[in-house]
């Protein structure tokens, strides 16, 4: 497989601040499934742990918008990278 670098960033990273926006958006789609458990998750332990379930739902709509938020962020930031990759072309000098 043919890891993209870019300005001295991996696609593929253990780090998440190492990363190119192409693996921080794959790596935040890996983290939809784990956002939705806990979203089905926190209002019943927040009902059980303090009495409310608001502040559950309050939790889940916060984390709803960070997530769409950083989806959309991260698809806008790959897109142009792509961009700029293909405008450079192979021929770029690699960084890394």
């Amino acid at each position: 497989m043919k890891e993209i670098i870019v300005a001295g960033k991996k696609d593929k990273s253990l780090i998440y601040w190492n990363m190119n926006y192409k693996g921080k958006l794959r790596r935040t789609w890996m983290m939809v499934p784990i956002c939705i458990v806990l979203m089905v998750v926190a209002p019943f332990y927040t009902a059980n742990e303090y009495g409310s379930v608001m502040v559950g739902i309050v939790f889940d709509v916060v984390l709803f918008v960070v997530m769409v938020l950083q989806l959309l962020y991260n698809m806008k930031k790959a897109k142009e990278e792509e961009r700029q990759n293909r405008m450079n072309g192979p021929s770029a000098p690699r960084l890394g």
